[in-house]
């Protein structure tokens, strides 16, 4: 009897789905260009880093238009998102497919100077609204908040770049060139340590937690004092199970503030990550030899497999679900996203209707519906 509770326990732990909707069928996948440009002052920036600020902005002009796009798909869907959020999913699902930049000289006035131009072709699957709403509230909420701070760092340091701009166009004297080279110099790898915070977050979103950790580690790697890239590193401690013993708070706040990082040990954090992983699918195992013939056990274990990125055996399990109860919504949607996952959009669109045709509906209060 005490097996059985906690067979049932466990597998309410880690059913993720706790919002039952309809998922959106007539799924659209729209492409997107943004454009901009960046000018170079001279031997006191690196080209490399021109350029990549170039396409940072042309991405993020893509981003925009593919939000508005988002925003008003959102709308006509009848989904509860708020602005934030809509910013957060596009960011988060767009996938860039071209990317384009080239220095020109260009005259103004007595003066020339160089420019690059790029232009970044994004992509974004509407169907991402739906992995955001399966989503528990706490990471939506988590989520927004790293977007938000994302996009206020970028806008801090574009900020401070252009006063270094200016200072460059009335400096006199070789120490001033020398003390200015060293800002620029700075500042262009807070740019690439923020750069890596995105990364990081985006590996996070997609539940790819190993490249995560790398991300987060080469933006302290780049700036020491980035913060934002240390709490993201606590957040996966903290937030996805991984032991945490080894860190006290003492240390944590020393980590957090300081430059040390020595104490911290990525493989360590990577590993501890791997074994909750591998924890969770043996908790679905155990279910499951409770209770061989449940339906709703080879459901869930399927969800975990692909919540860990393993979509052939998620596959698997869903398919075993199915052939257990034809009759079973939850499977059938859970492997529509595993064959989206896997490239197979007419299968993935043809297991969403079926999901909604046994009666997966959207509820608009996003409140928990007994399967």
């Amino acid at each position: 009897m005490k097996k059985k509770i906690l067979a049932r326990l466990l597998a309410a732990s880690l059913s993720i789905g706790s919002l039952i909707f309809n998922p959106i069928v007539d799924a659209a996948i729209k492409n997107y260009i943004g454009f901009d440009d960046t000018s170079y002052v001279g031997e006191l920036e690196s080209q490399e880093i021109v350029r990549l600020r170039a396409i940072d902005k042309a991405k993020r002009n893509a981003q925009e238009k593919a939000g508005v796009y988002l925003a008003s798909y959102s709308r006509s869907s009848n989904f509860r998102l708020t602005d934030d959020e809509i910013v957060t999913v596009t960011n988060n699902i767009v996938d860039v497919i071209n990317v384009q930049c080239e220095p020109e000289l260009v005259e103004a006035g007595n003066r020339q100077f160089i420019v690059y131009k790029a232009t970044v072709e994004v992509s974004i699957d509407t169907d991402g609204i739906n992995d955001w709403l399966r989503r528990q509230e706490e990471d939506r909420q988590r989520f927004v908040r790293q977007n938000k701070e994302a996009l206020r760092t970028a806008s801090e340091n574009d900020e401070r770049l252009a006063m270094l701009k200016d200072r460059a166009e009335n400096i006199s004297t070789e120490k001033e060139r020398t003390d200015l080279k060293r800002e620029f110099d700075v500042l262009d790898k807070e740019f690439l340590s923020n750069q890596k915070v995105e990364e990081g977050d985006k590996y996070l979103y997609d539940r790819d937690y190993g490249k995560a950790v790398d991300a987060y580690f080469e933006a302290i790697e780049l700036n020491p004092t980035n913060k934002t890239a240390k709490i993201s590193l606590f957040a996966l401690s903290f937030v996805y199970g991984v032991d945490q013993s080894a860190y006290d708070l003492k240390k944590a706040t020393e980590f957090v503030n300081g430059n040390d990082t020595s104490h911290y040990d990525k493989n360590k954090l990577k590993t501890a990550i791997e074994k909750e992983q591998q924890r969770t699918i043996a908790y679905c195992t155990y279910i499951i030899e409770l209770d061989p013939g449940s339906a709703a056990s080879y459901e869930r274990r399927g969800t975990a497999y692909y919540n860990h990125r393993d979509y052939e055996q998620a596959l698997t399990d869903f398919n075993k679900a199915i052939e257990l109860d034809p009759d079973y919504a939850a499977a059938y949607f859970e492997r529509g996203w595993v064959y989206k996952k896997l490239g197979d959009e007419p299968r993935a669109q043809a297991d969403f209707a079926k999901a909604r045709a046994l009666g997966y509906v959207f509820e608009q209060d996003f409140s928990m519906r007994q399967k």
